[in-house]
């Protein structure tokens, strides 16, 4: 694993600054960090790609929660850049959703024939009586 700074460092560094950046100069650094060329030699590299995505989206929405329930913020963006950037929003959701719908039903499934397997071999088992 990497010893560069990821997602949560950078955070943590930009929080700690006497100026406070600005959301865009963050996401900058975010995009940064993910986009960094790192090895993906075993589960653990992956696993820990996977929490910097994580840890970036968590924060972009997070930041869009906190913007879309205050009713003054709604007013500063036009119709037509809604139209522009809600389409793609969507469709990165749906492909975002797709992909967790994928790889849990197979883990599901998995898991269920485990689960089965176990049950037959128990079943099948020899019972004793004390």
């Amino acid at each position: 694993m990497s010893t560069e700074a990821n997602i949560q460092q950078v955070l943590k560094a930009l929080a700690t600054g006497r100026a406070k950046p600005s959301w865009s100069k963050t996401i900058d650094e975010i995009i940064k960090v993910l986009k960094r060329k790192r090895k993906l030699e075993d589960r653990l590299d992956y696993a820990q790609l996977l929490l910097e995505i994580l840890n970036g989206v968590t924060y972009s929405i997070k930041g869009w929660q906190q913007w879309t329930t205050n009713v003054s913020s709604l007013g500063k963006l036009t119709k037509e850049e809604y139209e522009k950037f809600i389409p793609k929003l969507l469709d990165i959701t749906i492909k975002w959703l797709e992909i967790d719908r994928e790889l849990t039903a197979k883990k599901e499934k998995e898991m269920q024939k485990a689960v089965k397997s176990k049950e037959a071999k128990e079943e099948n088992s020899p019972k004793y009586v004390a």
